[in-house]
């Protein structure tokens, strides 16, 4: 058969195996078909009795903040490599700032890791640090980022008997 007389759907399904002719696939019943849909409509609900986010308004950016809890700190706590610096705030709820220094964490996985680590924490523990303003950082090197929840729990204690 001569190459003209192809369409190019059939064209490319002979060249190219992988691409699909069509978005319909006839044996399988039109319940299973899937509807297209835009960009807009894929999101992901999250539960609303559920709070799985960091907002903007409980994190410490920009360096002024930054330098603000730092110079006027009325808390300093340090947990294994873990340095919790702490001044109060006049906003009514806690905000956390994170400075987890490349030296101490090289790699890019276990600093996310452990900025994660970090995160969760707080925001299980939020309602204790009522009107304060934390920054964590680091110390000293850690060997294995998973460690990072054996000091946590020490924290956790450690911070609520403070407030």
């Amino acid at each position: 058969m001569d190459e003209t007389h192809f369409s190019t759907q059939q064209h490319l399904a002979q060249t190219y195996p992988r691409v699909s002719q069509t978005h319909v696939d006839e044996e399988r019943p039109e319940s299973y078909q899937c509807s297209p849909r835009s960009t807009a409509e894929k999101t992901i609900r999250i539960a609303t009795g559920t709070q799985r986010a960091f907002p903007r308004r409980v994190r410490i950016t920009n360096k002024r903040e930054i330098d603000h809890v730092f110079r006027d700190a009325t808390l300093r706590k340090t947990f294994g490599p873990i340095v919790v610096t702490g001044v109060e705030n006049e906003r009514g709820f806690a905000r956390l700032g994170l400075a987890i220094a490349k030296r101490f964490v090289p790699k890019a996985v276990d600093r996310n890791y452990v900025k994660r680590s970090l995160r969760e924490w707080f925001r299980c523990n939020q309602a204790e640090f009522s009107r304060m303003d934390l920054m964590i950082s680091l110390r000293g090197r850690l060997t294995n980022p998973s460690h990072i929840h054996e000091w946590l729990p020490s924290a956790s204690l450690a911070l609520k008997s403070d407030s």
